[in-house]
């Protein structure tokens, strides 16, 4: 059973409390590009065939992601996303804010790790082992939530 609210939240199973309330849902598209978020070199990457889809519950949001990233000279870079779709939280924890897979078949795993507080970037896509993106082409596919700033 769910109750309406009169400030328009939703609640369930008779709960009332306007905290517990279910006051903000949305979905829809955002176009995500690759950025070199920490340099200790010259590299550059550049993205293509870029999709993003995302779920906000709240202040969650959940973003799937594919892209196909061209980087270069890149050893001592590191590549992030940009371009999500709500700004992140400056009071939330962010970190390893998600996964994703280098290629559909024997691809990598990676790590997107940190969103970055009061922007509306993941900091840094890392193999498991820690490694980052090579140079030259690559298709990542992949998911990531973490908390919008109210």
């Amino acid at each position: 059973k769910l109750r309406i609210r009169q400030d328009g939240g939703i609640t369930f199973n008779g709960d009332t409390a306007a905290v517990n309330a279910l006051d903000d849902y949305e979905e829809g598209t955002w176009t995500p590009s690759a950025v070199v978020t920490h340099q200790s070199g010259s590299g550059s990457v550049s993205s293509s065939n870029a999709t993003g889809l995302y779920t906000k519950i709240g202040r969650q949001v959940t973003c799937h992601v594919t892209i196909d990233i061209n980087a270069s000279n890149i050893g001592g870079c590191n590549v992030g996303l940009n371009g999500l779709p709500f700004t992140v939280s400056s009071s939330s924890i962010n970190f390893n804010v998600g996964i994703a897979r280098r290629g559909i078949i024997g691809g990598e795993t990676f790590v997107f790790e940190g969103a970055r507080h009061n922007t509306t970037q993941v900091e840094v896509m890392r193999m498991y082992n820690n490694l980052g993106l090579s140079n030259g082409n690559q298709s990542i596919r992949g998911m990531f939530v973490y908390l919008a700033a109210t």
